[in-house]
């Protein structure tokens, strides 16, 4: 059975990193950025209510064992503030391929920290957006700048609602959802899928939004999935690719970016 983490202690002495320090131990050698030492928080619903099987959350996850970056999971309740900081009770996380969710994780003891000293947050719990779901984002916005949020909690909370794959419906069920039982089906990404994404990727960035999924019927835009994006298992099946891996490698170039600029001399320093 999976432990759940305990409710949050505010704690005033919580380990802290500067940025430069973060750039520093994350970097290495020149040219490895990334490649390993990453510390990813994944806020999602209790890992005993995940279906293993196309829950894209696990997915990632894995990706993110296999690199040896460091998982750390937390659900809603476990957010805080501790004055100006957002914190969270997470618990270390091991991953390992597995049928069940007892088999698949195995949680170290949870402690507070601040969200700052993970380099990616992922907010990752599934509808409903509910009162307990927008407090949850009123702690993350305290959280904005200090690391990379996925997806930003305003978005979250001002845009509303899935990910280009056809979805079937099963049976007597007239939605084609994946977590109502839709069956996904190969597709190709069309010209006029192109044009729609091209035509709101700057909106989606304006409010902060990095991993997003979009649903399209008939060549119109039907639905916009920030919450929780699915499908990475369910493509990666379809295509044989690692689609966990190119989605990791996307936000790590992004949470190095951020770092950089944050630690980046001032214009015209030593000069």
């Amino acid at each position: 059975m999976i432990r759940p983490a305990a409710t949050p202690r505010p704690r005033r002495d919580a380990p802290t990193a500067t940025g430069a320090k973060r750039a520093a131990d994350r970097t290495g050698s020149a040219g490895s950025g990334y490649s390993r030492g990453v510390r990813l928080l994944f806020i999602v619903d209790p890992l005993d209510r995940l279906a293993l099987a196309g829950d894209s959350s696990y997915a990632l996850m894995l990706e993110a064992a296999a690199r040896g970056w460091g998982v750390w999971t937390c659900q809603i309740e476990h957010l805080g503030l501790v004055g100006d900081d957002a914190v969270c009770d997470a618990a270390p996380t091991a991953v390992k391929a597995a049928a069940r969710p007892a088999e698949a994780f195995q949680l170290e003891p949870p402690s507070l920290h601040r969200l700052a000293e993970f380099d990616i947050v992922l907010m990752r719990k599934d509808p409903p957006v509910d009162v307990s779901y927008l407090h949850a984002t009123w702690i993350l916005e305290h959280a904005r700048g200090k690391t990379l949020l996925v997806n930003d909690p305003r978005g979250l909370r001002e845009l509303n609602e899935h990910l280009a794959v056809l979805r079937v419906p099963a049976q007597a069920e007239a939605r084609g959802n994946l977590h109502v039982g839709g069956r996904a089906v190969k597709t190709e990404i069309t010209a006029r899928d192109r044009e729609i994404i091209s035509a709101i990727s700057p909106f989606l960035r304006s409010y902060g939004q990095i991993f997003v999924g979009i649903d399209v019927i008939g060549g119109m835009l039907t639905e916009l999935n920030i919450t929780s994006p699915t499908g990475v298992r369910h493509i990666s099946q379809l295509d044989d690719k690692n689609i966990a891996g190119e989605i990791l490698d996307r936000l790590a170039r992004s949470a190095r970016h951020r770092t950089s600029v944050e630690t980046a001399p001032p214009h015209g320093a030593g000069a």
